[in-house]
């Protein structure tokens, strides 16, 4: 009965979370300044921080403790680097183990069960995702991959593309909660 009512919980709080987020972090700021595509790469960044504070403030639950604000180097968990044959191309989710590889004009793109190999094959769009960053298209074949606590991936054009994308985060905003 604890675990469920726990469980649940933890259900509702991340829930909320995105509910708070989407409400403060949906578009209606301004960043003065900051070209059109930053503004969009700081909502992306948010969301990948409150997925990271969601999963933190997950785990303080499940031994009642609090998440302690950190410092500058939190920005670096927010996201981790992985292998693209550890990714579902088609679902855009991080899976920890080997994907199928499907080989389209010589790129190697990788689906958890053939009923995504078949999406990716013929859907071309599937091949391709924007950078964060940028806002470019790029071939998800050769981006470099990172996934957030959420397990969803985010692809880059390149390491310094992600290294302006993270760097974008603002160390004054709230990095979690004691109790």
């Amino acid at each position: 009965m604890k675990k469920r009512y726990l469980g649940r919980a933890i259900s509702v709080s991340v829930f909320a979370l995105f509910v708070a987020s989407a409400c403060l972090f949906g578009g209606a700021e301004s960043y003065a300044g900051e070209k059109e595509q930053d503004q969009g790469a700081v909502l992306r960044l948010n969301a990948v921080k409150q997925a990271y504070l969601a999963r933190e403030r997950g785990e303080a639950l499940k031994v009642k403790a609090g998440v302690q604000a950190k410092d500058d180097a939190s920005k670096a968990p927010m996201l981790i680097r992985v292998k693209a044959e550890e990714v579902n191309m088609a679902t855009n989710h991080y899976e920890a183990t080997k994907q199928n590889t499907v080989t389209i004009d010589g790129k190697a793109y990788y689906a958890g069960a053939s009923g995504y190999a078949g999406h990716i094959t013929a859907n071309p769009s599937t091949r391709f995702s924007k950078d964060p960053f940028t806002g470019k298209s790029i071939d998800k074949a050769e981006a470099v991959i990172f996934a957030d606590a959420s397990s969803r991936v985010h692809y880059f054009e390149s390491e310094e593309t992600y290294k302006a994308f993270i760097g974008l985060a603002n160390n004054a905003m709230p990095q979690g909660y004691t109790n």
